[in-house]
């Protein structure tokens, strides 16, 4: 049985650095690495104070004010993740609001891969927060992030889901809507809120009735 570490995130060059300070190598035959704490199962790892808060926060089982969660659609750096901790960190401090060490109770990668846990995450989450600029991965591929944002809006309305908050910590100008439906996304946030970033990098609600395709 292969020993699973705990990480962050991919570290590029085929590396992950691990919580008890190993660096595994992605096509490592007996080590791999995983951002999820309930996977792991190396004994150093487990025996960190990080990997046990996180996993507490993970499962629902730590108390928190607000379960905040970020969802990457394929393979998650770690400094992709360090940066939306970043912007969220500072977000929270503007508005004088809590947040965890990690800053998510909760981190997906892959998430376009298994959209019912990914809904399962959703579901349970105040805030769910994204860097994606809704491109799909390939292409004009129906692939990655519009499938997720189309898939969520989808089971938003069929379950009357109402209150959610989602960051998309990109600007505006910046969003691929054309493999988005956008009358399904303007339905799913008549009863949630969609935020971005202005021109001036200030994270702002959005009108999503004023959204239109381009061309």
């Amino acid at each position: 049985m292969k020993t699973i570490h705990y990480t962050i995130g991919y570290g590029g060059n085929f590396n992950y650095t691990t919580t008890c300070g190993k660096e595994i190598h992605s096509h490592d035959e007996k080590e791999t690495a995983t951002i999820h704490p309930a996977k792991v199962n190396c004994k150093k790892c487990k025996s960190k104070p990080e990997w046990k808060e996180d996993l507490g926060h993970a499962m629902g089982e730590e108390q928190e004010s607000v379960r905040r969660i970020f969802i990457e659609s394929d393979i998650l750096h770690a400094d992709d993740l360090r940066s939306a901790q970043r912007d969220v960190f500072e977000l929270c401090e503007e508005s004088g609001t809590k947040c965890i060490r990690r800053v998510f109770s909760d981190v997906l990668d892959y998430a376009w891969h298994d959209l019912e846990n990914t809904w399962a995450a959703v579901k349970r989450a105040d805030e769910i927060y994204a860097d994606s600029s809704l491109m799909p991965l390939c292409g004009g591929s129906y692939m990655g992030a519009p499938v997720i944002f189309n898939g969520m809006c989808e089971r938003a309305i069929k379950e009357e889901i109402e209150g959610k908050k989602v960051f998309i910590l990109n600007s505006m100008s910046n969003i691929y809507w054309q493999m988005i439906d956008i009358p399904l996304m303007q339905k799913a946030f008549e009863k949630n809120d969609l935020y971005m970033y202005d021109e001036n990098h200030e994270m702002k609600k959005v009108d999503v009735s004023k959204i239109r395709k381009k061309g």
